[in-house]
């Protein structure tokens, strides 16, 4: 990679001209690879989708660089045609800004994916991603940071509102949109020739492939169970009264339905729980904060669910289309490490873990969630090379592995036997991924601060092929300031920056990169995607097609993680849910039958 924006957009490196000869003529500057595509055509569709919805496509607008050729198509032209009306082949290159809600166009209009796709968007996020500054990342603020003229914001928030309000439109209003449209694609193409220089187009290509994976994911959707949603939708008001109730009994921090922190004090005082505060000196009552503190006490952890369990009710407001399925923008490559960032609050898996029994696969139908075992863990056991960490976490226990390997406890012990003892090296070895302090550690594992620093310690000395590789990454990010995964995922790094950012992201960015591949391989197979999680994935399937599909989704897990860590294999755990059961987890059944039996009584003093 040459360079990163916004040093790398020189004024003599800006494309304003849009005649096919001078374009024809900048084409010829980039590296041979460009050149192997015999068009390429930018495109932008107009469209509108209420929430939960499939996008209702308007019109289309594409412009063919190599010929200068723009055409445009109104909605009813587009439902007429099979197949979309240029090539999409190996070699025609298809440039859009935010491929998925493009190709979801595609999809709508029952077209096939296109072969070869160039993301603007990934690839603006990508040369700008970390650094001092932050960057917006919409078509406009990445055409104002390569110094590329736009129209007005005001003007675009009003033609984007008529799109959203949907037809019918008038001539007039026709006329605006496509215009309005073309503006975009006009824009799009002098972005493309401001970064193809900087884009390494292999790598782009395979970011531009997951866009289509993306937008089948966000046509396919989450299924909801509607009916247990809509109850607790029209009765959220009571349920909390009632959640109050039956949880608030054995702590009194809650006063009127709101949570009181004078109270909350006292009782922790009361009580004999030590708890972290601010530097104002106030108690931290970050969510964060009860979970480490629950760790601890257990009984904390009741009041954590039922803080969220709350907070979540009274916010509920998940976009359910028609056919009860939960969609939204899933927001590839937004996050610094370019792991998706749906909204948490219009996605159903960024909700209370309790609200996972509201995700139910239809009558006739499978969920099959897969997801990585310890993914963060192997991750760095394989990019760093450590043969030790490498063999503890091909065990059944990597983190009672790690204890026995420093010494901690005996070779023959088990997580019964030494269930304490491994929930403490299990902290560290978390910790360790995020660059955890010994102070912070402490607390987690509710030891003294001498306690924890040995601890660290102790990782050191059982994983020091790991360290020398953590540090050696810290170095490189100071001298040359950026750091970037094994597919070329960048992360630019100020004078100033955070060791514990920069050693994050080696285990997170290249997670991310894994599960991109996976979701390629699975979707390119024939698996039919739902949504990516974080290092999982929810799949669907008929009740018919479980083990082929399930084998299919693995060997993309598999497969996808060797190809990151040089044949090293990751594990995966599946869970397969039937008709009529939900993905409710364990940590999320006491609130499920807590806020459930609350619903019951509501039903029965209602029918009195």
């Amino acid at each position: 990679m040459k360079s990163t924006l916004p040093e790398a957009v020189k004024p003599d490196r800006r494309f304003t001209s849009q005649s096919p000869a001078g374009i024809r003529s900048f084409l010829r500057t980039l590296p041979t690879r460009w050149r192997d595509f015999k068009d390429i055509i930018a495109i932008d569709f107009e469209f509108n989708a209420p929430p939960g919805e499939h996008p209702n496509p308007i019109c289309l607008v594409a412009n063919n660089l190599c010929t200068g050729v723009t055409s445009k198509w109104w909605a009813d032209e587009l439902r007429e045609m099979a197949l979309p009306p240029f090539e999409i082949g190996s070699q025609t290159l298809i440039v859009v800004y935010f491929g998925s809600a493009e190709l979801g166009c595609f999809k709508a209009l029952g077209w096939p994916d296109p072969k070869s796709v160039l993301d603007l968007y990934c690839e603006f996020r990508n040369l700008t991603n970390g650094g001092a500054v932050a960057h917006k990342a919409g078509l406009l603020d990445a055409a104002r940071l390569c110094g590329i003229p736009v129209m007005e914001t005001q003007h675009k928030t009003a033609m984007r509102d008529l799109c959203i309000a949907g037809g019918p439109y008038s001539e007039t209003q026709r006329t605006d949109i496509l215009e309005y449209c073309a503006e975009d694609v006009r824009i799009t193409v002098k972005l493309f020739c401001a970064l193809a220089a900087d884009i390494q187009i292999d790598l782009g290509l395979l970011r531009g492939r997951y866009a289509a994976v993306v937008a089948a994911m966000e046509r396919n959707g989450v299924p909801i169970d509607v009916p247990k949603y809509s109850t607790l939708v029209q009765s959220r008001q009571r349920i909390r009264e009632r959640l109050i109730d039956a949880v608030d009994k054995h702590f009194g921090v809650y006063e009127d339905g709101r949570f009181k922190e004078a109270r909350f004090r006292d009782y922790r005082v009361r009580e004999g729980i030590a708890w972290p505060t601010l530097p104002s000196g106030r108690l931290s009552l970050a969510s964060e904060t009860f979970q480490m503190v629950g760790q601890q006490h257990p009984r904390i952890e009741a009041l954590r669910q039922l803080r969220r369990a709350l907070s979540v009710l009274r916010k509920l407001d998940l976009p359910i289309g028609r056919d009860h399925r939960n969609r939204t923008l899933l927001s590839p490559f937004r996050s610094k490490t370019g792991r998706n960032q749906p909204s948490t609050s219009k996605f159903i898996y960024g909700q209370s873990r309790f609200l996972r029994g509201l995700v139910r696969p239809p009558e006739g139908r499978v969920l099959v969630y897969m997801d990585y075992g310890q993914q963060e863990w192997g991750i760095a056991a394989a990019l760093s090379g450590d043969p030790q960490m490498m063999a503890d976490y091909r065990t059944s226990d990597p983190y009672l592995s790690f204890a026995k390997s420093a010494g901690a406890v005996p070779q023959n012990a088990t997580k019964a036997s030494h269930s304490e003892t491994r929930a403490v090296y299990k902290q560290c070895a978390i910790g360790v991924m995020f660059g955890m302090g010994p102070n912070t550690l402490a607390e987690r594992t509710g030891t003294a601060p001498i306690e924890a620093k040995a601890l660290l310690q102790s990782h050191r000395r059982t994983y020091p092929v790991f360290w020398d590789w953590i540090e050696g990454a810290l170095n490189f990010a100071a001298l040359t300031g950026r750091i970037h995964t094994r597919l070329g995922w960048y992360l630019r790094t100020p004078p100033d920056f955070r060791p514990t950012s920069v050693q994050n992201f080696s285990m997170q960015a290249n997670g991310a990169e894994i599960l991109r591949l996976a979701c390629i391989k699975a979707y390119e197979s024939g698996v039919m995607l739902c949504a990516p999680i974080h290092d999982a994935i929810l799949a669907e399937c008929g009740v018919d097609e479980v083990e082929e599909h399930a084998a299919k989704l693995c060997k993309a897990m598999v497969w996808a993680g060797e190809q990151i860590l040089d044949g090293f294999q990751l594990k995966v755990d599946v869970r397969v849910v039937h008709h009529p059961d939900t993905m409710l987890e364990d940590a999320g059944r006491p609130m499920w039958d807590l806020v459930q039996q609350e619903l019951a009584a509501l039903d029965r003093e209602e029918a009195i």
